[in-house]
């Protein structure tokens, strides 16, 4: 196709062409890109071009959003809201938005660049964002995801500020017959360090009202204020948990000089109470408390002037969803006691640079862990901790592992959760693992968990599904003793690394992976005795003994001191495994289905032991050959060599192309040992020296 674009990453309808005159991309993220454009039929009027792209036009969820972010917005009209003009499929089934183009900069970029901002400055710009909320909440629209990437700062035609909220994609339309909810109970919709407790609980419904509006606009209010986010931490599930039980620490506590402008504070303070009822119950009120509070304590403190330094309010560069901006030093004369702070950091979610510090925590009944959000405004994703983003390691050469010592151990702390039967957060514990690090060629490495020695009792429980697995019975005691197993998936970076080490027994591909593309991807495609040559290469390379897990330690290794069908509970969502959600398991709710593997860790939570995607993603070959069934089975954890079926090998975990059913503890399935599939991988484990 002709798109007339070459600057584009997916090419534009042949009627967007024809319409619009492409000046430049302004944003791009995994749903779709935002280009500024000018409108030829329209005096080439400048405009926002947000274009869905058509990978993600088939799925419901996204068009969904894609499509409220439009009716919501069209409704609004205010100075203080991003006009929608338009809303189009085109002919050849793409779907795009035209909006207002805003010359300007994000809340988040300007609090980025300058840190906590001038009491006036905030009064001005908070005001102007309750005037734009509120008319959406006359008409009945709750945004439900108030932070400061969906707030613009502009200038007007005089050179005065103008503030304009945008991305009202989970926007929620509360009056009957509108459509009602935009996500099923127990999904959580919006930002987690902006969400409001009834969010993060997973509630919708009347238990979503404009009050949730406000107590986010408090925490970007709070943001403000003090440069930084009210609850941080190292886990996106400990900010969920704070955010229902915990009290964000008074903004004077981090900027002194609050300590004049009490009534300011306490006004902020109030719109994030926990209960609904105990906040401001419009934004109105919220905007006339705060300027009220802060004329009164300006009067009270006229020689608390001060002349500081800070970033640039240069406004350039601006757009509607995605933002740039160069700060220019400037100073200026304040009246309200003021000095900057630092800028706001992101939370840390790198698997093993995480505090030391155990923490403990009353159980919460909380929600699905579902947290969508904006990619620079424009679509939700899954949150992704114990993974970096890594350059693909599989077209550079990889230096020769050599024997050497056995590694140091060390920790790391994590979070282990459980769901409701319902798929909703139960419970969130902290855990610290041991591990070492086996070094491939710095900087890579395969990081192994340390398995502590245990008894558990093997395979289904007797009462459940009798008749559907007969082959994960009988429930048997197992005596596991102590052994390290991989945290995560062997990648492709791992799989090239080792696979270019000299060869035991056979040869090995390197890039065999039918899904490419990052290194951190699960390598695919691999059959048993591949697996076995890739455990017998590191085994020489490094001097200790590594093989693949037998049976009785993957299950082991995976239930981690659980008798429930998965380590999560009774069931999983898509947001904690990568599974086929078109089939849940038990009453857990149905979901995104990815149709491919992703990067391991890159969802959901380790279990107790610290291992990741031991449920779906892939499935992994394990040492044994299959049996029918554990009549006979050994009780020491070995690999059952004896009798069976010796044509086959077996292997657990389910996989992103299987059903929940298939992805519990105790599934097993088998293949032909020389069989390569794509949804089929492998995990290793080292058996330390007696």
């Amino acid at each position: 196709m002709d798109t007339g674009y070459s600057g584009s990453g997916f090419p534009l309808s042949k009627q967007i062409i024809q319409d619009y005159n492409i000046v430049r991309m302004l944003g791009k993220g995994g749903m779709g890109e935002v280009y500024l454009a000018e409108q030829l039929r329209v005096g080439r009027r400048r405009v926002a071009l947000k274009v869905l792209s058509r990978a993600c036009s088939d799925d419901p969820e996204i068009i969904k959003r894609f499509e409220n972010e439009a009716a919501s917005a069209g409704r609004i009209h205010h100075r203080n809201v991003v006009m929608i003009f338009e809303s189009r499929v085109t002919d050849d089934g793409q779907i795009y938005v035209v909006m207002e183009y805003v010359d300007g900069k994000s809340l988040r970029h300007e609090i980025a660049d300058r840190g906590a901002l001038p009491l006036e400055e905030i009064v001005d710009i908070t005001k102007q964002i309750c005037a734009g909320l509120n008319v959406a909440h006359k008409r009945a629209i709750v945004h439900r995801d108030i932070k400061p990437d969906n707030i613009m700062l502009g200038r007007d035609e005089e050179g005065a500020l103008i503030v304009k909220v945008l991305d009202f994609g989970i926007a929620r339309l509360l009056e009957p017959g509108a459509g009602g909810s935009q996500t099923k109970s127990g999904v959580i919709m919006g930002t987690p360090f902006y969400m409001s407790p009834e969010q993060a609980l997973g509630n919708t419904g009347d238990k979503i009202d404009a009050r949730s509006d406000i107590y986010s606009l408090g925490m970007v209010v709070y943001q403000m204020l003090t440069g930084r986010v009210a609850f941080e931490s190292d886990s996106w599930m400990r900010v969920m948990y704070k955010h229902i039980n915990e009290r964000p620490l008074p903004p004077s506590q981090f900027r002194p000089q609050l300590g004049f402008f009490k009534e300011v504070e306490d006004v902020v303070l109030k719109s994030l109470e926990k209960g609904r009822d105990d906040r401001q119950q419009s934004v109105s009120e919220l905007a006339t408390q705060l300027e009220a509070a802060y004329n009164r304590a300006k009067a009270a403190n006229t020689e608390g002037a001060l002349t500081v330094s800070y970033g640039s309010t240069a406004l350039t560069d601006g757009l509607a969803f995605a933002h740039t901006g160069s700060p220019v030093s400037r100073s200026a004369t304040i009246r309200d006691a003021v000095t900057p702070s630092t800028e706001v950091e992101p939370v840390a979610t790198t698997a093993g640079a995480v505090p030391k510090t155990i923490w403990t925590r009353r159980n919460t009944i909380a929600a699905l862990v579902v947290v969508v959000l904006a990619l620079t405004g424009l679509a939700r994703f899954v949150f992704m901790p114990g993974t970096e983003p890594v350059k693909s390691e599989t077209t550079t050469s990889v230096p020769s592992i050599r024997p050497s010592p056995m590694p140091a151990i060390e920790t790391f702390d994590y979070d282990v959760l459980t769901v409701t039967p319902t798929g909703q957060l139960s419970e969130i514990h902290r855990r610290e693992a041991r591990y070492f690090s086996e070094d491939l060629g710095s900087p890579l490495t395969i990081e192994m968990i340390e398995i502590p020695e245990g008894t558990y009792l093997m395979g289904a429980p007797p009462e459940t599904q009798k008749d559907r697995h007969p082959n994960e019975r009988p429930q048997h005691q197992v005596t596991v003793p102590m052994f390290y197993m991989s945290r995560y998936e062997v990648t492709q970076a791992q799989w090239l690394a080792v696979s270019k080490l000299p060869k035991v027994n056979r040869e090995l591909e390197l890039n065999p992976s039918a899904f490419k593309g990052d290194a951190k991807l699960p390598v695919q495609n691999v059959s048993w005795w591949e697996g076995v040559e890739f455990c017998e290469r590191l085994s020489k390379a490094t001097g200790r003994t590594y093989r693949l897990p037998t049976e009785a330690e993957w299950e082991y290794a995976c239930r981690a001191g659980t008798t429930t069908p998965f380590y999560f509970g009774d069931t999983i969502t898509a947001e904690i495994v990568n599974y086929d959600a078109n089939y849940p398991f038990g009453a857990g709710p149905k979901g995104v289905t990815r149709k491919q593997p992703i990067a391991v860790g890159s969802n959901g939570a380790p279990n107790a032991f610290g291992l990741h995607n031991t449920h779906g993603n892939m499935a992994e070959w394990c040492l044994d050959p299959w049996h029918d069934n554990y009549i006979g089975a050994p009780r020491d954890g070995m690999s059952w060599e004896d009798g069976g079926n010796q044509s086959l090998r077996v292997f657990r975990g389910g996989s992103w192309y299987d059903g929940g059913d298939n992805c519990r503890s105790a599934f097993r399935n088998s293949y032909a040992p020389d069989v390569k599939l794509s949804f089929i991988g492998l995990r290793v484990v080292m058996v330390p020296q007696k």
